[in-house]
C-alpha cells in the first residue's frame, strides 16, 4: 500500500472521521455563524474508507493520492483535490485501476457557508451595512435571488461511473431553500465527457428582523461526487475542477432597485464578488518569514 497526501493550508487538520459523522455534524449541529469552509473525501476499498477531511473558519484545500500495488500487477488509484474559498469551490477526483480485485468507489465534497447582509444603499457605510430605517417603504415581501455558476463533468470507460453535482441554499429566519444541478454519468461512455455549465439560482423572499436592521441571509454552497471503477480495467472522474462560484462582473443577488448587499466572509462588496486571490495566503509565509529575520539581522547589527 502507498499513500501520499498534502494538505495546502496549514491550518487544515489532519484527521479521519466517518461520513456518518460528516453528516452529522452538517445537519444537527447548532445554527452556524461566521464563514465556514469544509472538503472531505472516503475512498471505499482502500485505507482510506473511514474518510479524510477538514472543516476550517478559513479557505482550506486538500490533495491527496491513495493507490494499491501488489505483484501480481494488478493495481488500484485514487486521486482527489478539493478546494473551498470564499465564494468558490472546486473538486476533482479520479479513480483507476487494472483488475476486478481493484474495483473501487470514491467520493468526495466541497462547501463553504457565511453570511450576507442585505440593505439599502442609504445604509451603507465604511464598506458594509448599518442599522437604521431605510429611506424607502421596504417591499413585503422581500425578492431575491441568489446567483451561483457551475461547471462539472462526469467521464468514465465503459462500465464505470462518474457523477458531479452543485447546491446552493440560502436561508433567511430559519427557512431555507435550495437549488442543485448534477451531471452522472452511470453506465461509462467511451466516447467522450458529458459536460454541464450552469447557472444555479435560488428565489427566495427575505425578511427583516425588525423595520431597522439590515436582512442577514446565510449562503451555503456545496459541491460533490463520485466515482466508480468496477471493470477489469478503464478510469472515471468526476470533474468540479473549473470551479461553482458566485458570477463574476455581475451581481451576486437580484434585489429591489436601491438595495445591495454585503459580506466579508465571501468576498461581496456592492452585490458584487471578487475572485479569492490565486496565491493562497499561506504560500506567502516563508517570505514574510525571511523578511521578519532579515528584520531581526538588522536590528541585531544596529542598522534598524
Amino acid at each position: 500500500m502507498v499513500e501520499l497526501y498534502q494538505v495546502d493550508n496549514p491550518r487544515t487538520m489532519k484527521s479521519t472521521f466517518s461520513i456518518a459523522t460528516f453528516i452529522w455534524i452538517a445537519l444537527f449541529a447548532t445554527p452556524a455563524t461566521g464563514a465556514k469552509y469544509s472538503v472531505f473525501w472516503r475512498a471505499d476499498g482502500l485505507s482510506l474508507s473511514r474518510g479524510l477531511g477538514a472543516t476550517e473558519s478559513v479557505p482550506v484545500s486538500l490533495s491527496h493520492t491513495a493507490a494499491y500495488a501488489n505483484v501480481f500487477g494488478q493495481i488500484g488509484r485514487q486521486e482527489v483535490e478539493l478546494t473551498a474559498d470564499r465564494g468558490q469551490l472546486k473538486g476533482k477526483l479520479s479513480i483507476s485501476g487494472n483488475h476486478y480485485v481493484n474495483r473501487k468507489r470514491g467520493e468526495f465534497l466541497a462547501s463553504f457557508e457565511g453570511d450576507v447582509e442585505i440593505c439599502h444603499v442609504s445604509q451603507v457605510a465604511a464598506g458594509g451595512c448599518t442599522a437604521g430605517p431605510p429611506p424607502v417603504p421596504v417591499p413585503t415581501p422581500f425578492p431575491s435571488i441568489a446567483q451561483m455558476e457551475a461547471s462539472c463533468s462526469a467521464s468514465a470507460s465503459a462500465n464505470l461511473g462518474a457523477k458531479c453535482a452543485a447546491t446552493l441554499t440560502v436561508t433567511n429566519k430559519g427557512k431555507s431553500r435550495s437549488r442543485s444541478a448534477e451531471i452522472t454519468n452511470s453506465s461509462g461512455d467511451e466516447t467522450g465527457t458529458l459536460k454541464g455549465i450552469t447557472a444555479i439560482n435560488v428565489s427566495t423572499d427575505l425578511e427583516y428582523s425588525n423595520p431597522s436592521s439590515v436582512i442577514t441571509v446565510r449562503i451555503r454552497a456545496k459541491l460533490d461526487g463520485w466515482a466508480f471503477s468496477g471493470s477489469p480495467r478503464g478510469s472515471a472522474t468526476a470533474d468540479g475542477s473549473s470551479t461553482f462560484q458566485f458570477p463574476i462582473g455581475a451581481p451576486v443577488f437580484v434585489l429591489p432597485e436601491g438595495f445591495t448587499a454585503y459580506s466579508s466572509d465571501l468576498n461581496i462588496v456592492d452585490n458584487y464578488w471578487t475572485p479569492p486571490q490565486a496565491v493562497p495566503v499561506p504560500a506567502a509565509l516563508p517570505l514574510l518569514g525571511s523578511a521578519l529575520a532579515g528584520f531581526g539581522f538588522l536590528v541585531r547589527c544596529g542598522v534598524a
